[in-house]
């Protein structure tokens, strides 16, 4: 019996080699022998003086007033996330992030929760999913957990968890 060829084998059989190295070349995964060497700078010229420039933020702090890295993902991969879910973005009047609001996949539960978070993924008020009398004081009180979370933001964006949770790789064909 044949041994059967691993998704990279087949794709270095198919495409070649050529690609493939340029492809670990872009993604800085060239072999150890192949490494560059720095270039030297030249030194600056003694008559062009600049001021220093400002130092750059972490790159893992966000943009002011943008969520924190991964916050959507965290959220789509929660408890009532999945493919069929989706995260509102509600900004404040000057464009930041207030709060984003998972709306459920509802193919997990039949009855999910509305959940607020802040921009950095902290839950900040839920809403569950009942049958209320419109008017009665449950209502308000839900409707006071909306207005809390939300405040003055208007909705902005929805961003689908089916675009951001991984795809498992169709498997290849010999």
């Amino acid at each position: 019996m044949k041994p059967r060829l691993g998704y990279a084998a087949i794709m270095h059989k198919r495409v070649g080699v050529g690609v493939s190295a340029v492809l670990a070349a872009i993604l800085g995964l060239a072999p150890a022998g192949c490494a560059r060497k720095p270039r030297q700078q030249a030194s600056p010229s003694p008559t062009a003086s600049r001021p220093p420039e400002p130092p750059s933020p972490p790159p893992s702090a966000p943009p002011r007033g943008e969520t924190a890295p991964g916050v959507y993902l965290a959220i789509c991969r929660g408890q009532f996330g999945g493919d069929f879910a989706s995260v509102q973005v509600y900004r404040s009047p000057a464009g930041d992030v207030q709060v984003l609001e998972l709306r459920p996949d509802i193919t997990k539960v039949s009855h999910p929760p509305t959940i607020f978070y802040d921009r950095d993924g902290a839950e900040v008020g839920v809403i569950p999913e009942r049958p209320v009398v419109p008017g009665s004081a449950e209502a308000l009180e839900l409707a006071a957990i909306r207005t809390r979370a939300v405040g003055d933001a208007t909705l902005a964006e929805t961003v689908s968890c089916h675009s951001l949770l991984p795809r498992a790789l169709p498997a290849p064909t010999p």
